[in-house]
């Protein structure tokens, strides 16, 4: 028998199912509090998870994030936890029936097993690799998180950087509401989505940037600054505003980078963008990031997505890095 959500009460037992047949010890089998920020439905009171169960309890659990949850006027739905136990077939039912009641809305996924993404393919969803956007700070020697780093600074360096110089860069403590946000992509991301989803949730000590310029639209960013064995990195997660400005800040974005001895700059998204004509490279096997710093993995890893557009929507799809899921603790 299969729910379109469970009520509070249910919760352990929901996080004992993750625990036992998910990922054993995993943040949300443990913390109520991300499991609310994430699924938590404040309006009805109930979790925005389904699930599915048979004789001996749950069998099958898929959450979904609808981003109205932080701003009413984003009609973006992201599908996350997926799981099912094995023997069971009640998973992709809980999926199908989730299709059939957002007919003609858009529907996407961060982070795919190889059996999710091919099942997403075949249901017609576009699919693909998130792209990893490196900006080098190359007043440094050496790196240790960049792997291949010092002959693509030397790359980078010959490209050079052709950003707008009448800019600024201001870091903030919360999510600057002057710095008014334009966007001509989809799904669109406001300031109140920002405040909402990173700054009033505090689960994570995130950097808030804000961007201007003259002769350029302004962007708020959110960022993580994140460390390992003294080295660092700024992972930019999202954002508000016009993205394809990203680049006319990029001279900004490098004296941050310099002052604050951060190796690189990342910003992930499923668009190329203009950003590598700016200076920024693209990861490949040869140069890369790591992306999993929680255990850190210095391998190269790569996060698929997969979408199903909103019907009758022509603005360009872009995703990013704290889309979905994927910046829970």
């Amino acid at each position: 028998m299969n729910y379109d959500f469970f009520e509070p009460e249910k919760l352990m037992e929901v996080q004992a199912y993750i625990h036992n047949h998910w990922k054993e010890n995993h943040t949300l089998s443990k913390s109520k509090d991300v499991f609310d920020w994430l699924y938590h439905n404040d309006t009805e009171q109930h979790y925005n998870m389904m699930y599915a169960d048979d004789s001996v309890g749950i069998s099958s659990v898929l959450g979904y994030i609808p981003a109205s949850k932080w701003d009413a006027n984003n009609d973006a739905n992201w599908l996350a936890l997926w799981s099912t136990k094995a023997g069971s077939n009640n998973g992709l039912a809980l999926l199908l029936k989730y299709m059939s009641t957002h007919r003609g809305q858009f529907i996407g996924i961060l982070g795919l097993s190889d059996a999710a993404r091919n099942i997403y393919r075949s249901l017609g969803f576009c699919t693909g690799e998130m792209i990893q956007h490196l900006l080098v700070n190359d007043s440094l020697t050496d790196y240790e998180l960049l792997q291949g780093a010092t002959r693509q600074r030397e790359n980078a360096e010959k490209l050079g950087c052709n950003s707008d110089n009448e800019t600024t860069l201001t870091i903030t403590t919360s999510v600057d509401l002057n710095c008014m946000p334009t966007s001509s992509v989809f799904p669109a991301r406001s300031n109140e989505y920002l405040v909402r989803k990173y700054e009033s949730p505090k689960l994570k000590d995130y950097i808030f940037i804000s961007l201007r310029g003259e002769s350029v639209l302004p962007l708020n960013l959110v960022a993580l600054a994140v460390e390992v064995s003294s080295k660092k990195c700024l992972r930019i997660v999202d954002y508000a505003g016009d993205i394809e400005s990203l680049g006319r800040y990029t001279s900004r974005l490098k004296e941050l980078a310099v002052s604050d001895e951060y190796e690189y700059v990342e910003f992930m998204s499923n668009q190329p963008c203009n950003l590598q004509a700016n200076g920024w490279i693209q990861a490949s096997d040869d140069f890369y990031a790591p992306i999993y710093f929680a255990p850190f993995v210095t391998d190269r890893k790569v996060i698929e997505y997969a979408y199903r557009p909103k019907e009758n929507c022509t603005s360009p799809v872009y995703l990013v890095k704290g889309d979905g899921d994927q910046e829970r603790p």
